[in-house]
């Protein structure tokens, strides 16, 4: 059995917490919503003060993260199963590779994982202000990610995307990727583990 050691990112528990996300994030979440049909459900569960913020989203500005829990909780009273959520997340994932990702996929295109894997800190700063994430090396081919003081934890759809958002930046370095939410109790953290082939 693989000694388990820490591989990137900060792994701290006592972060200062996310208190801004970039608009390409919940612009991105918002089309794909848009595209598959949910829009209209969404903006009956947004809040009319939230409103014209979401339909004035211009991309690549810093947006505070009470605007992003509006956003998740609003998705989250749809009620979508967890498969569709994940499904979203990952489309998510597609439509972010082709702004913020750009260099990370060209620096990382056809290596393993663990290439992908070291550049989720730099990632988590170019969408969130405050928090972190961290990977553990658990394997040869398995990792931990946790993700620390992010107020959007909470939020079962975020929660469920996020995976789907990771395993879309995993498939451009491995196959097969499993990948399962850590139930955990503390506040402001999602842990993943991820094994691939």
């Amino acid at each position: 059995m693989t000694r388990e050691e820490h591989f990137a990112g900060e792994p701290a528990l006592e972060d200062e917490p996310v208190v801004r996300v970039r608009s390409t994030l919940l612009s991105a979440s918002v089309l794909v919503l848009r595209e598959r049909a949910m829009w209209d459900q969404y903006w009956a569960q947004l809040g009319d003060e939230d409103r014209p913020k979401i339909d004035g989203l211009v991309a690549g500005t810093w947006l505070p993260i009470e605007l992003a829990v509006a956003h998740y909780r609003a998705c989250d009273r749809i009620g979508l199963d967890p498969r569709q959520v994940s499904d979203n997340g990952l489309a998510v994932g597609r439509r972010i590779q082709g702004t913020m990702l750009q260099t990370a996929v060209r620096l990382a295109t056809g290596s393993n994982p663990w290439v992908g894997l070291s550049l989720f800190p730099r990632l988590w700063k170019r969408v969130f202000i405050g928090g972190s994430v961290a990977i553990w090396k658990i394997g040869p081919k398995d990792a931990r990610v946790e993700v620390s003081a992010m107020p959007l934890s909470e939020i079962p759809y975020f929660r469920h995307s996020y995976q789907g958002l990771v395993l879309e930046a995993f498939g451009l370095f491995a196959t097969h990727v499993y990948l399962r939410e850590v139930p955990t109790r503390a506040r402001g953290r999602v842990i993943l583990k991820a094994a691939w082939t």
